[in-house]
């Protein structure tokens, strides 16, 4: 367990710092591609990934098998051959699901003249046919990719997946850029996303044959668990949708509705939510292995429940923070990111991460989900979430305009992954997330909406300043006042010996 926690520490760290240079790549990439191509083409370019992204629904349904099954046999002490039949079997499923995928894209490549013939031009919809194209070249390579680094993560190497993801996302950062900078052209940049994740693939299989290598020639598994894979699959595959749909669908449809500039800038809000939303989801992944040696272990659930609790500390301490900073300094960060003409953009971002904050700090239990097989009703409420967000986005966009489309993503979050789940992890758990959720957020909330406070009140005390002047005050009153906070109020005495040691007074 000692090493488990080591190397989830590392891998704790190497996830942050993918995180960061995530971050940092969207801040940068998507202004750079905007300046030098215009918002039109920029807004097809957006509409394009989110029709990928939904073209790569099997990518964690895959990989997420994986991580649970293989963590799973390993902290049962399966054998190294029943876990190669494993592999194989998911193999299979994985060749399944890249065909449907190619199938699929084909399929979509030719229904975009009639799915935006009312908002692009013809020349618009040649270019986005040409743009999903060159994607197809990336979606079989991920898809492919997922296999390998599953198996990698279901073997406890996330420190190696998330510094793979880390350099991948810095070579299109700097390609990307330095192209568009010289030629202004996009589609390079999709060819540059596709090249690298080839590399990445071929990385991830290397990387397999020499640390892991599984025989993999022993055929399919035992009929009864290709069954309970498939199941298993599905139910993720089926999240996965929901993922993408709460996700992206906003963005096709405002394509579809209004148009390109306006999905320029609504995909500028989501930019800010998806980097808001992997502040914490990317920590939950590698907590599967951490869940499966609790589930062998039959804990009990207030054990479980006080685990949640440590690890929804952490989260909340870096998700609240960037909450409560966005809504006190995030519209002039706005202003100096884009420049005039993208105000909407904060209120599209604040919608979203209000939504999703409390579900965000809550996702250690579906880790526990996973690791117990029990994603059934979870799937089948995400599923009706779904209809749910794709109704209300298209009659907010329709009655109110593109800016709230937002609130039918934010009101499924609050619904489904707090209300309705918290419901069901009491009853069929017999877990109080009520008391979990309280422990993460009574004390940290409280710092949180003090700082925002004065962070606030020194951009009207600095007022007559100019704009930048007044954003690196308000975001240091903000940063310093936190980190005092979260130093002595937030951490209790033991978590900051652990985690600074001797450089702090205990």
């Amino acid at each position: 367990m000692l090493i488990r926690t080591k190397s989830l520490k590392m891998a704790g760290i190497v996830a942050y710092l993918y995180i960061i240079v995530n971050t940092v790549s969207g801040f940068i990439l998507g202004p750079a591609i905007l300046l030098k191509v215009g918002s039109n083409i920029y807004g097809i370019y957006t509409t394009i990934n989110a029709l990928v992204s939904a073209l790569m629904i099997a990518d964690l349904g895959v990989s997420q098998t994986l991580i649970r099954f293989i963590a799973n046999y390993k902290a049962t002490n399966r054998s190294v051959r029943d876990i190669g039949k494993l592999c194989k079997t998911i193999k299979a499923i994985n060749y399944i699901f890249v065909f449907f995928s190619v199938i699929a894209g084909m399929i979509v490549y030719c229904i975009i003249p009639y799915l935006y013939k009312q908002s692009f031009s013809a020349q618009e919809i040649h270019v986005a046919q040409e743009l999903l194209l060159i994607s197809m070249v990336s979606i079989i390579s991920i898809l492919l990719s997922n296999y390998y680094s599953g198996i990698i993560a279901g073997y406890g190497y996330f420190t190696y997946i998330n510094l793979s993801k880390t350099i991948s996302v810095l070579l299109k950062l700097v390609l990307s850029v330095l192209y568009v900078t010289i030629y202004a052209n996009v589609y390079m940049v999709v060819w540059i996303n596709s090249i690298v994740s080839i590399l990445v693939l071929v990385i991830d299989y290397i990387y397999f044959k020499t640390f892991i290598n599984i025989k993999l020639n022993y055929g399919f598994a035992e009929i009864t668990i290709l069954k309970t894979l498939i199941v298993y699959t599905l139910y993720i595959l089926i999240q996965t949708i929901v993922d993408q749909v709460n996700s992206n669908l906003d963005n096709i449809i405002i394509g579809a509705m209004v148009g390109a500039s306006a999905v320029t800038i609504y995909s500028f809000g989501l930019t800010i939510f998806h980097m808001f939303q992997q502040l914490s989801t990317s920590i939950s992944q590698m907590l599967i292995p951490y869940m499966s040696d609790i589930v062998a272990k039959r804990a009990k659930p207030i054990e479980i429940e006080n685990s949640l609790i440590k690890i929804g500390r952490i989260q909340y301490i870096i998700v609240g923070g960037i909450y409560f900073g966005f809504i006190s300094f995030g519209k002039l960060f706005i202003h100096l990111w884009l420049g005039e003409g993208f105000e909407p953009v904060w209120i599209i971002a604040v919608i979203l991460m209000s939504g999703g904050v409390f579900p965000l700090v809550q996702n250690g239990a579906i880790a526990l989900l996973k690791a117990k097989n029990m994603m059934g009703f979870r799937t089948a409420s995400l599923f009706v979430s779904a209809i749910f967000n794709a109704m209300m986005t298209m009659i907010f966009v329709n009655r109110f305009g593109y800016i709230f489309a937002a609130l039918g993503t934010a009101l499924g979050f609050i619904l489904v992954n707090t209300i309705i789940m918290d419901i069901y992890y009491y009853r069929n758990l017999k877990l109080n997330m009520a008391r979990v959720l309280w422990n993460i957020i009574k004390v940290a909330t409280c710092c949180d909406v003090v700082c925002a406070l004065f962070s606030y009140s020194s951009q009207l005390i600095f007022s007559d300043c100019n704009i930048f002047i007044r954003f690196i005050i308000s975001v240091s009153v903000f940063v310093l006042l936190y980190g005092i906070s979260v130093t002595y109020i937030i951490f209790s005495k033991e978590e900051r010996k652990v985690l600074f040691g001797k450089f702090i007074k205990r």
